[in-house]
């Protein structure tokens, strides 16, 4: 009878043990905000925004910057299953500096968003975006 047990403990190890892991692949979003001119009547930014793609598709994810700001058009391109990459020039007529952004569609994933904010001055700071907390309030000094 122990025998038959060895055996049946042999054979489940196998089978377990033979099969690829099935796993979430989890690759982060990147936004990154560099704040590179201040007039009296506009502040402009460089925005970066880097999101997980599966072949040409990337994932849904919307960046919600306040409403008075303005972008160009920028460029787009995709890593095909790796990343999808904009760029643009974002321009406000006040310092995002008290605002707040929102990443609409990550409460629909997995991922997370880690954002990187370098202003004028040479302050800045980094901060990681969840399914959780899609929100981020950019602190008045």
């Amino acid at each position: 009878m122990r025998s038959l047990a060895l055996v049946f403990m042999l054979i489940l190890g196998w089978v377990v043990t033979d099969r690829p892991a099935a796993a979430h692949e989890l690759r982060p979003a990147f936004l990154s905000i560099t704040e590179t001119g201040t007039s009296p009547s506009s502040f402009q930014y460089d925005i970066l925004w880097k999101t997980p793609a599966l072949g040409q598709k990337q994932l849904a994810l919307k960046l919600r910057l306040p409403e008075s700001c303005h972008s160009d058009k920028g460029r787009r391109w995709v890593e095909p299953s790796r990343f999808a990459i904009e760029t643009w020039r974002l321009t406000c007529p006040q310092s995002l500096r008290g605002q707040s952004l929102e990443i609409a569609g990550l409460e629909k994933t997995l991922t997370d968003v880690l954002v990187k904010t370098k202003w004028a001055d040479g302050d800045g700071f980094t901060a990681r975006l969840t399914p959780e907390h899609r929100r981020l309030d950019f602190t008045t000094p």
